[in-house]
């Protein structure tokens, strides 16, 4: 989902754009090998060096976890 927003286009009138994306893993119907690895690891190793090489439009980029409703992580 990441690259995919990351690849979009958005008008943003000058104005910096803030992308939030759920985490919906410790949903009971979706438990299961989904990231395969801990969200942490998955967001070091897969996650960060994607937004090292491209914010796309955006200035900040926002993990949150809707069932524990708390920010899990954000870049940078």
């Amino acid at each position: 989902m990441l690259r995919q927003k990351l690849s979009k286009r958005y008008q943003n009138f000058g104005h910096p754009i803030h992308l939030l994306l759920y985490f919906d893993i410790d949903a009971p119907h979706l438990e299961g090998p989904i990231p395969p690895i801990p969200f942490e690891q998955e967001a070091m190793h897969v996650m960060e060096p994607m937004l090292r090489q491209s914010m796309g439009p955006f200035s900040k980029v926002w993990y949150f976890d809707r069932y524990r409703r708390t920010v899990l992580w954000s870049y940078p």
